[in-house]
């Protein structure tokens, strides 16, 4: 399976990432992806696959917390 998805930036080139896990939270959709520097970006998506960024604090918080496990999980 594929997991790369492609990311268009501001000034309009696609830049692909590794999708880390995708989970739902208060009824939103978000991807955790990694860039080809080992950085993690978190993004919403709707029903249509759109994408945006995510900024509020609160979900990025919950996003760390994921990845965090997922990295204890890859240790065990």
């Amino acid at each position: 399976m594929d997991n790369t998805i492609y990311i268009k930036q501001e000034d309009g080139k696609e830049v692909a990432m590794q999708i880390i896990c995708t989970f739902e939270h208060d009824e939103k959709s978000f991807v955790l992806v990694e860039g080809d520097d080992a950085a993690a970006f978190l993004f919403k998506y709707d029903e249509e696959g759109n994408l945006e960024a995510v900024e509020d604090e609160d979900e990025l918080a919950i996003a760390e917390e994921i990845l965090g496990a997922l990295e204890d999980e890859a240790i065990d």
